[in-house]
């Protein structure tokens, strides 16, 4: 930041994240962001030619184990457990609903306890 003063527009931000903030809340995000700005601007300083970048803190590699063909249980095994079923299939609940104009839109669900 050029300015240790220049002030963040809390307010605006959180409109554009569509989030409502009190004024207590909008002083200690404007605080905390300022001094996130500053420790940024402080890394800037650094010399990091020298260091190659990074991907990942930590390196990571794929964990793979051989194929096992194990035992499982039939279709029929599997349909006489299942509470609904229609033919050979098991019956769900509908979790998408569809508008008129063809969009795919989220079934509220109901409660469960």
């Amino acid at each position: 930041m050029k300015d240790k003063k220049e002030k963040i527009d809390v307010k605006y931000v959180a409109q554009l994240a569509k989030i409502r903030l009190t004024k207590s809340q909008q002083k200690a995000l404007s605080k905390e962001l300022t001094e996130i700005l500053a420790f940024v601007e402080k890394l800037k300083e650094l010399d990091t030619s020298k260091i190659s970048a990074l991907t990942h803190v930590i390196s990571l590699g794929n964990v793979l184990r051989e194929d096992k063909i194990l035992s499982s249980l039939s279709q029929k095994e599997i349909l006489d457990l299942t509470p609904k079923k229609e033919g050979s299939f098991i019956k769900v609940p509908k979790v998408i609903d569809f508008t008129r104009e063809g969009e795919p839109k989220a079934k509220p669900r109901r409660a469960t306890s």
